[in-house]
């Protein structure tokens, strides 16, 4: 990836919208390029957190292992998002696994004194920075009620409700998530196995509450979901 490719990437990040454009040419030459295919490990658990990555196409999810070795999916990121911003701030190895999952993902990595400089000259930035720590803080609160709900279908259906407020997009008939999980990779989302993912999924197509394919998922039916898990409707 070409020097610009890493300037249009970091132009593009909400995070970097009020940094001057003479900046963003200055910083970019100092960034490393990286493409990875699905599948493929950006960093280990306890690597040295070096750089700051920004994905530039893509998505990335960040896992953990447990000790019988079953991969628990923490969470997912896309396209102008960042990750590892913990392990930046307090000079600590990266505290989880970062993977592909799709083939050309694209990644700019910022060297972590580069982007704490830049946090110094633009306070505008670091508060940008803090809201978006704490929104994944709340969300990892809503995971962990969620995970403590007594009813499985109830922890898949506050996933894909909070699937749908992060990434969903309105359709003709439902709210589109444009991004491709695996049955496995929702079950380690919410903490139960395959089989029980695959046969409450499996039942919702069937009831038309949502469907999917090689684009990604479609909620048919918000309501109905919003029912399963016990969210109060959203005013007009």
């Amino acid at each position: 990836m070409p020097t610009r490719d890493a300037e249009s990437a970091l132009r593009g990040m909400p995070l970097f919208a009020d940094v001057p454009d003479d900046e963003i040419a200055d910083l970019a030459p100092r960034c490393r390029m990286r493409r990875f295919e699905r599948g493929e490990t950006i960093f280990h658990e306890g690597d040295a957190a070096n750089t700051l990555p920004v994905v530039a196409s893509g998505r990335v999810k960040v896992v953990r292992y447990g000790s019988s070795g079953r991969q628990v999916l923490l969470e997912q990121f896309g396209p102008g998002e960042s990750f590892g911003e913990v392990a930046i701030f307090d000079h600590q190895p990266y505290p989880a696994t970062a993977i592909a999952m799709e083939n050309d993902t694209g990644l700019v990595e910022i060297p972590r004194r580069e982007f704490t400089e830049l946090l110094k000259r633009h306070p505008e930035v670091a508060i940008k920075t803090i809201g978006r720590l704490a929104g994944l803080l709340r969300e990892t609160t809503r995971r962990l009620r969620d995970v403590a709900a007594e009813r499985v279908e109830e922890r898949i259906a506050h996933l894909l409700l909070a699937l749908d407020r992060r990434l969903g997009r309105p359709g003709t008939d439902g709210r589109r998530i444009p991004v491709v999980f695996t049955r496995q990779e929702i079950a380690a989302m919410v903490g139960t196995t395959t089989e029980t993912a695959i046969r409450i999924l499996s039942r919702w197509e069937k009831n038309e509450i949502l469907s999917s394919d090689r684009h990604g998922l479609l909620i048919r039916d918000v309501a109905t979901l919003r029912d399963i898990a016990a969210e109060p409707l959203e005013e007009e």
